[in-house]
């Protein structure tokens, strides 16, 4: 059974949060991603991550992603093969392994129905167990 849903209408969704989680973690600005025309070395290699988990975790096809990134599918599988490649650093590994978690995560919760464990959404302050400083 697919860890997500197999409506194609919700690929758009899916792979707009898989965008926007790797340009928060790379510090790029999302739009970016998604703009075909948009370069740079680090637009370039958050969009080939963000493409990767689409692929790897969500299991869209290359096809799909190119289609909905406005690229061809090679460029996507090739976007793939430099994500792989790239782990070999272990920064660069610890931050596409957050993002894998994170999603299977959300994945997980939207397949439940549930809500993403370790969310906080409470706005206030939690109380100090220390008095009043000196």
């Amino acid at each position: 059974m697919p860890r997500y849903s197999t409506d194609r209408r919700d690929d758009r969704l899916r792979l707009r949060f898989c965008v926007a989680a790797t340009a928060l973690e790379f510090g790029a600005e999302d739009l970016c991603l998604e703009v075909p025309r948009a370069r740079g070395p680090l637009i370039d290699l958050a969009r080939q991550v963000a493409m990767s988990l689409a692929h790897n975790v969500l299991g869209m096809s290359h096809t799909r992603i190119g289609a909905l990134m406005q690229r061809d599918r090679s460029t996507v599988a090739h976007g793939c093969e430099v994500v792989e490649d790239e782990r070999d650093d272990p920064i660069f590994a610890g931050k596409v392994g957050r993002l894998e978690r994170a999603l299977l995560r959300h994945v997980d919760g939207l397949a439940t129905g549930e809500t993403v464990q370790g969310c906080d959404t409470s706005l206030a302050e939690a109380p100090s167990d220390e008095g009043p400083s000196a």
